[in-house]
């Protein structure tokens, strides 16, 4: 019997003063004045941004997947503060069998706008 599973990337980033964290299509873009880094997930329907609690043991994060709650609203980053990331979709996983996810994370000291 095939099952309906919900599969993520999920990361925790540390705050730098004046980043911004936002979803953008099936991407989340973390912008900073010197480096950004972006996560792509193919065909993502789900995004959550939010902040997480100060001892980086994501239980926010877990929470808010847990609840079903999706938080998507721009995040802008505090120098102290830890940002909570989670970016997939739902996948239908056959009896005995396997799918095949892929994410990217990417570095660049230059955003295209």
């Amino acid at each position: 019997m095939a099952r309906q599973i919900e599969v993520y990337a999920y990361l925790i980033l540390r705050g730098q003063a004046g980043r911004n964290i936002y979803g953008n299509g099936d991407q989340i873009i973390a912008r900073g004045d010197d480096c950004h880094i972006g996560v792509n997930f193919p065909d993502a329907t789900d995004r959550i941004i939010l902040e997480e609690g100060p001892t980086g043991f994501i239980y926010r994060l877990t929470g808010a997947l847990l609840d079903g709650q999706r938080h998507v609203d721009p995040v802008n980053a505090g120098s102290d503060m830890l940002c909570g990331i989670a970016i997939g979709k739902k996948v239908e996983l056959p009896a005995n069998g396997e799918v095949k996810i892929s994410w990217s994370m990417g570095f660049d000291d230059q955003l295209d706008d």
